[in-house]
């Protein structure tokens, strides 16, 4: 892709299900966001979804 042809990291937006998520993963994105994850958030809610997400993954 011209993406790639540049080097350029590729970010996949609005992902909402599983099944895009799996699409966008298998055209080698780099970054997939989107209410799959997780709504927008604050900066402070930002950081405490962060927090726990450490948490969930040392456990």
């Amino acid at each position: 892709s011209l993406a790639r042809a540049l080097m350029a990291d590729i970010t996949a937006e609005g992902v909402e299900t599983k099944a895009q998520a799996d699409f966008m993963k298998e055209i080698s994105c780099d970054e997939i966001q989107g209410y799959l994850y997780s709504r927008p958030l604050s900066s402070e809610a930002l950081e405490e979804f962060l927090k726990n997400e450490a948490l969930r993954a040392d456990a």
